[in-house]
């Protein structure tokens, strides 16, 4: 799961030029300047504000005539908007705090002064991502399914999650079959959902949109492979896991690959699946999971040099611990909400 993270904040950095970020209210705006939710269509690559703090970057006029808005990419959805500076404000808190238990009542008080804000399941994704992030995992399941439950078409939310409920499941969890249904239905309509639903910024190029959907089917097919490969069923885990992995050309996940070598040792495929542990070493060389796969890797030499085997692992491995940072999981840029709208200046 932390490769997973990864793998999605890197891309998602990649998009921080196209990022919204809450604008200050209309009347600190001079009149010469336009509102700060307008952006040029190739503005400067810079990195994201830390979570909770703000970046007002307003852009002068060339001219009398205001520039023609950035257009919304097609087969996405516009980034949610705030309508007064009331809820922006009263996002942006919620962001900023460090504490986790302040930070859902916050979330929860929101909802209520906000019924109708679009801000809403936004505020939990966001909670989500900073559970994830500290490895609290029954927390991030619990804040993303209160996402879901506010906007149940969200990509980003139902992989994400997808991910994170089947990597918490264990084979002897009394809900185990429960849980795995859960994870790929998340996943499943996860995929449903990429070609209309991912979230973005007006502006961004159609290569960045392919790409970033390219990464979510990724994630997606992973957490079907990881799922599959628990309930042995290995041809499935096999075609998802190769899914996965040729997909995901932003930042290669080695746990793919690995359980990718498991799910072909399973089925007596030994060179395919040391193909596969080399290319765990290739993207991992040390740590937990470089063990692993070194342990897989001289069980399949063994076997193809006719020598006596290890027994090979029944489970698919799970997160490996702290051999990987941990990660959050940012929505795409495109997802921070607009600024809520604003008056012409009187002059």
């Amino acid at each position: 799961m932390q490769a997973t993270r990864i793998a999605i904040a890197v891309f998602a950095a990649t998009l921080a030029a196209f990022s919204q970020t809450p604008a200050a209210p209309a009347s600190q705006a001079p009149a010469s300047q336009a509102p700060a939710n307008q952006a040029p269509a190739n503005p400067p690559a810079k990195p994201a504000p830390p979570p909770g703090q703000t970046q007002s970057a307003p852009f002068p006029f060339t001219s009398q005539t205001a520039a023609t808005p950035p257009t919304q990419p097609a087969g996405t959805k516009r980034p949610p908007q705030a309508k007064t500076q009331e809820e922006i404000t009263a996002y942006n808190a919620i962001r900023g705090m460090r504490n986790g238990q302040q930070a859902e009542e916050a979330a929860k008080d929101f909802e209520t002064k906000f019924p109708q804000s679009e801000l809403r399941a936004l505020v939990y994704q966001n909670l989500m991502d900073s559970y994830q992030a500290s490895n609290s995992a029954d927390k991030a399941i619990e804040l993303g399914r209160k996402s879901i439950a506010l906007d149940a078409d969200n990509p980003v939310v139902l992989i994400v999650l997808a991910n994170v409920v089947a990597e918490r499941t264990r084979e002897n969890d009394l809900e185990r079959d429960q849980r795995y249904a859960e994870a790929t239905k998340y996943a499943q309509h996860g995929l449903e959902t990429i070609a209309t639903n991912v979230v973005v910024s007006p502006g961004t190029t159609p290569e960045k949109v392919a790409q970033f959907k390219q990464l979510l089917t990724a994630m997606a097919h992973s957490a079907l492979g990881f799922v599959e490969l628990n309930r042995h069923n290995d041809a499935n885990a096999e075609r998802e896991l190769r899914l996965a992995a040729q997909l995901n050309t932003v930042q290669p996940d080695p746990m793919v690959f690995l359980r990718l070598a498991i799910a072909l040792d399973h089925q007596n495929k030994y060179a395919e699946a040391l193909t596969a542990a080399n290319r765990v070493l290739e993207l991992s060389p040390n740590g937990a999971l470089a063990d692993l796969a070194h342990r897989e890797k001289d069980r399949l030499e063994k076997l193809l040099g006719a020598g006596a085997p290890a027994t090979p692992m029944t489970t698919a491995p799970g997160p490996t611990g702290p051999t990987t940072p941990a990660t959050s999981t940012p929505p795409p840029p495109g997802a921070q909400p607009n600024p809520p709208p604003q008056e012409n200046p009187k002059h």
